[in-house]
């Protein structure tokens, strides 16, 4: 149940930052390709970060989703899930169990459970992560990998 509600609200987040405007790009010609006002010179794009843009002009629409729509993305979710469910997803999502290092996934479930204080989310991390590491990695061949855990 947790990956459709997960993926229901990853559905809603990505319509919603479409709607803003955001555009994604890796190179000049994607850049190019992808722009939202396709005569707008390049500097009145903003960088959002991880290959995200936006025109200047929906900035005030971009702002706002996070600050008001957003939230209530993740409290919906939230109250359709299990926060090990969660943690567990994002350990497995970020190749936590395979590179045997689980702090990445704290700030990701800190940015759900603000609530929580960042000393509570580590433990409850690193408590999902040694209870379900030997699940997880039996998913990768570890002598394919010459890696030899």
């Amino acid at each position: 149940m947790f990956k459709k509600y997960y993926d229901e609200y990853s559905d809603n987040l990505n319509k919603g930052l479409e709607k803003t405007g955001v555009f994604w790009a890796f190179n000049k010609e994607q850049f190019n390709e992808n722009k939202t006002h396709k005569n707008a010179p390049d500097d009145e794009y903003l960088s959002i970060g991880d290959g995200g843009y936006i025109h200047k002009s929906n900035k005030k629409n971009f702002d706002n989703f996070f600050k008001k729509i957003v939230p209530k993305l993740k409290e919906d979710l939230k109250s359709k899930i299990n926060i090990d469910d969660l943690i567990e997803y994002e350990l497995e999502n970020h190749e936590c169990y395979y590179i045997n290092d689980y702090t990445e996934v704290v700030i990701i479930v800190h940015d759900f459970y603000k609530e929580l204080p960042i000393p509570d989310i580590v433990n409850k991390v690193k408590n999902v992560f040694n209870s379900t590491k030997d699940k997880h990695l039996s998913n990768y061949d570890l002598e394919e990998t010459n890696i030899g855990i």
